[in-house]
């Protein structure tokens, strides 16, 4: 995801030390958030920051700084917590089939 978005190693250094240190516990940063889903497509979806709403039946929006779509698993490093999300509607990743995985991959609880 780093090499997506290299301007991540600016917004969290520690995020970026962290596995280039090789430290046993990984911190998540305030403001963001790791999201897993499946993914059963063949193509390969790989993106920088991105921030898009839609409005067409129902207003959501979806706000990443970096995803890794590459099959059987996607891989999506979004926002959490920015002021301006509550007013854009819910997020695309409050969808169940997006797990927040945060906490448990980094802590080597999965």
């Amino acid at each position: 995801m780093f090499a997506t978005t290299p301007h991540l190693r600016v917004m969290f250094p520690g995020l970026a030390a962290d596995p280039r240190e090789r430290r046993d516990h990984i911190t998540m940063p305030d403001g963001a958030t790791l999201r897993l889903a499946l993914y059963p497509f063949r193509g390969t979806r790989l993106a920088s920051m991105f921030n898009a709403v839609r409005v067409l039946k129902s207003r959501r929006h979806y706000d990443i700084f970096s995803e890794v779509y590459f099959r059987p698993l996607a891989w999506a490093l979004t926002s959490s917590g920015r002021g301006y999300v509550e007013s854009m509607g819910e997020s695309v990743f409050d969808n169940p089939r997006w797990a927040t995985v945060d906490t448990a991959i980094f802590e080597g609880q999965c």
